[in-house]
């Protein structure tokens, strides 16, 4: 077996290595010289740039453009959308706190909603 060819036969350590005699790094030395690698990019930052490519165009922001739809789904009586409205604007202290009536909600959100802005 080859022995390891960390220290000179002086006893001193190799200058290529850029460690000490004592084995630790030298200040200013790493044993990783190239640095840690780039972070794989998230799921979250994936969806929005391909949902930012497919809306650049139409100048709406993406997050808006979903919104829209939501509430366009929700006023169909879409009952997922409707969950999820609701669970994206209702306080989680608030959930579940009293009952909400459905149709008052899908009326006010016809009255006052308007997809020009």
């Amino acid at each position: 077996m080859k022995k390891s060819n960390l220290n000179t036969p002086t006893g001193k350590q190799d200058e290529k290595s850029g460690r000490d005699s004592g084995g630790r790094w030298k200040p200013g030395q790493s044993g990783n010289p190239a640095g840690r690698p780039p972070k794989e990019a998230t799921w979250a930052q994936i969806f929005d740039e391909e949902l930012n490519l497919v809306f650049r165009n139409s100048g709406v922001s993406t997050k808006r453009e979903i919104a829209r739809r939501l509430i366009a789904l929700a006023l169909n009586g879409n009952l997922r959308a409707i969950s999820e409205i609701l669970d994206r604007t209702t306080p989680p202290d608030q959930q579940g706190s009293e009952p909400i009536d459905l149709s008052e909600f899908a009326e006010l959100i016809a009255d006052n909603y308007s997809g020009e802005k």
